[in-house]
């Protein structure tokens, strides 16, 4: 077996592993590949870089291949790069049911693997379109006399250096920014809102399922009304795909629960299901 990082000069090899991933590939994620004693593909896994943790995107390997020990060899090679370029953890997060998880084959395969397996605070919201867009006046406008809403490829480079020093350094607020999905064609539905300049608040929102999910949010409950404007632009681009019929929304610490309260809640928008975060995480330095 040979460990090797994916390039695009050796992509196509993995193809089959790695498929539409290596094709979104963006400046915080890794590719790693293992091959077998004939010098073909038989895995890939794909990792985003975290602030000292190396998260598991996706890993697999070749059907007729499996049980054979890629993935084991892949994996823990990969945990090797990642302790030799200073990550304290490699980690996965996923969302299950509670009688779902103890299932889930990416659990199972990371158990034997020494991964320990933790519940997390993170749990996923999941509301209608339709409940969101039926009121008679709009919870959330799309027009207003203060805000200007811009799409992440659209916005002035000033305003996206500013935006980026803001999710640094924001007070009181929830942020979390990944500048390359934000910024790109990728961000179907998101985008950002500005105030006299000053961006307020913005979103990467995404195709998911048979609806669209938020992988991203800035913005404070300070800034609500810019909250509100952003989320009317971005069911107005739902709306062009009727298909589209559910929002998901992760909701994990007390910022995020007051914003989702404060959102959805005090409107009587109804959550229809939930699901609970899992992570499984495995420290660097471990045997």
């Amino acid at each position: 077996m040979k460990f090797t990082m994916i390039t695009e000069k050796n992509a196509r090899c993995f193809e089959a592993a790695i498929g539409e991933l290596f094709r979104e590939q963006r400046r915080d994620r890794l590719f790693f590949g293992v091959i077998d004693e004939a010098e073909e593909a038989a895995g890939a896994a794909a990792f985003t870089i975290g602030n000292s943790v190396l998260w598991i995107d996706r890993i697999g390997v070749e059907d007729k291949k499996r049980r054979k020990g890629y993935g084991s060899f892949l994996l823990r090679e990969s945990i090797q790069f990642a302790r030799q370029n200073g990550f304290e953890w490699v980690c996965a997060s996923f969302y299950e049911t509670e009688e779902n998880v103890s299932s889930n084959e990416l659990v199972s395969f990371l158990s034997a693997c020494g991964f320990r397996l933790e519940r997390t605070p993170i749990e996923r919201k999941v509301y209608r379109i339709e409940d969101l867009v039926k009121k008679e006046e709009p919870l959330f406008p799309t027009e207003a006399k203060d805000y200007v809403f811009y799409r992440g490829w659209d916005l002035p480079e000033e305003q996206k250096e500013e935006l980026i020093r803001l999710s640094v350094n924001e007070k009181g607020g929830f942020s979390y920014l990944d500048e390359d999905l934000l910024f790109s064609e990728e961000n179907r539905y998101g985008g950002v809102v500005l105030k006299d300049g000053v961006p307020l608040a913005s979103a990467a929102v995404l195709p998911f399922g048979n609806g669209v999910r938020f992988d991203q949010l800035f913005g404070s409950l300070e800034n609500i009304g810019a909250l509100r404007f952003l989320l009317g632009h971005v069911l107005q681009e739902i709306k062009k795909e009727p298909y589209r019929k559910e929002l998901y929304l992760d909701v994990g610490g007390e910022k995020l629960i007051a914003l989702q309260t404060e959102l959805f809640q005090r409107a009587a928008i109804a959550c229809k299901s939930t699901m609970q975060g899992f992570a499984a995480r495995k420290g660097t330095g471990e045997a």
